[in-house]
């Protein structure tokens, strides 16, 4: 298992909130402040998710081929046009 699936665990997060909540209840925190820090952590790691996901599909779609139908090149002025099917006479 590698460091992003570890990272993207929702399990991992829940057991950080947990354990962050618990240290904060020991030091005598109230339940707002609880519920505050509990809602901090779940949103950055909301994002954190967020942001490692989208550069997973942006590194997936960046070595995948590039398709293009009915392009046509002259190959003596190096212009490009496309063809959409309808002949012009």
């Amino acid at each position: 298992m590698d460091i992003k699936t570890k990272l993207t665990s929702r399990k991992l997060w829940a057991a950080v909130a947990g354990i962050i909540v618990g240290i904060v209840v020991a030091f005598g925190g109230d339940g707002e402040t609880i519920e505050t820090v509990a809602g901090s952590v779940m949103s950055v790691v909301s994002a954190v998710v967020y942001i490692l996901a989208e550069a997973g599909v942006d590194k997936a779609s960046a070595g995948a081929p590039m398709k293009v139908e009915n392009l046509h090149i002259d190959t003596e002025t190096g212009e490009g046009a496309v063809d959409n099917g309808s002949e012009s006479n």
